[in-house]
């Protein structure tokens, strides 16, 4: 017999797939997660079977089959004062949080509604090995204070760039009184934005990207580093986004240093960029 925990939505309910791309984002901080297991798969097993088969070569699954990927978690309407909290993969519902861990991500998940973001998590769906048709999906659930940035995320259109390498910045002058209250014990993690920057030489001028945390550049990523990042840096900003990078400060408020998680250009794929390039374009508005 079925659990009696019946899902609010229907079987059938298919999400937009326009809510994948800019409109998810993975946890800030991705390496501080818990597994959990996903509740309500048993009314959803039949779309969970599908979705394991089409990765399948021969389109058929077996005991322990599973299928890796990416869900996207979405608040519902609270039922009876609880928190519920859909999981969604490739547009499918497959399930909900268990109470616990929906009410432990409400706050973080209400906050990126207010950016028009789903929190994108990785997802193992798997066929029971018993052979019994049962299907279980696990989550890497972050923890609550590693869904955002410290600083949390700016109000304008923005993208935040998947990571590739860590890479340590001096400071710049005076720079040190615009970041504060570090943690003694971890630094405190910000997201930054990026943006292009012109180096005036003796006979010559040299583009590079600065590093502005509240507007203000607190440190620059030198010509040579750049390489990776500018062209999509460009691309970005004239289509109206602000390019965001994860940023680590260590130290104390008299000195500090900082640590970008860089993009690489296997992290900058090809799908990624498509997603960019078909945006259009930033216009100006004007008065009529």
């Amino acid at each position: 017999m079925p659990p009696n925990n019946a899902p609010t939505l229907s079987i059938n309910d298919v999400i937009d797939p326009r809510s994948y791309g800019f409109d998810s984002t993975p946890p800030f901080d991705p390496n501080r997660h818990t597994t959990v297991l996903l509740d309500g798969t048993w009314y959803r097993r039949d779309i969970i079977s599908e979705l394991i088969a089409a990765h399948e070569t021969a389109g058929e699954v077996n005991a322990g089959a599973r299928r890796e990927g990416t869900a996207l978690l979405a608040l519902e309407r609270t039922q009876a004062g609880k928190t519920a909290v859909t999981c969604i993969f490739e547009g499918r519902i497959i399930g909900q949080l268990a109470e616990q861990d929906a009410a432990r991500l409400e706050p973080s998940l209400r906050e990126l509604v207010e950016h028009r973001r789903h929190l994108a998590v990785p997802a193992s769906l798997r066929m029971n090995h018993t052979g019994s048709g049962a299907v279980e999906v696990y989550l890497q659930l972050p923890t609550p204070d590693a869904v955002m940035p410290a600083n949390g995320y700016p109000r304008d259109t923005w993208l935040l760039l998947p990571g590739g390498a860590p890479l340590a910045l001096p400071l710049a002058p005076g720079a040190t009184v615009k970041v504060a209250n570090v943690p003694d014990s971890e630094p405190l993690r910000l997201a930054v934005a990026v943006v292009p920057s012109v180096e005036i030489r003796a006979r010559s001028a040299v583009e590079s990207l600065a590093v502005q945390l509240d507007g203000e550049t607190i440190s620059v990523i030198p010509a040579n580093k750049s390489s990776v990042m500018l062209p999509v840096v460009k691309l970005l900003e004239d289509r109206g986004v602000s390019t965001l990078v994860r940023c680590s400060v260590f130290g104390t408020a008299q000195k500090l240093t900082i640590e970008i998680d860089a993009p690489s250009y296997e992290s900058l794929n090809g799908e990624l960029i498509e997603s960019i390039i078909y945006l259009a374009p930033h216009t100006e508005a004007t008065d009529q």
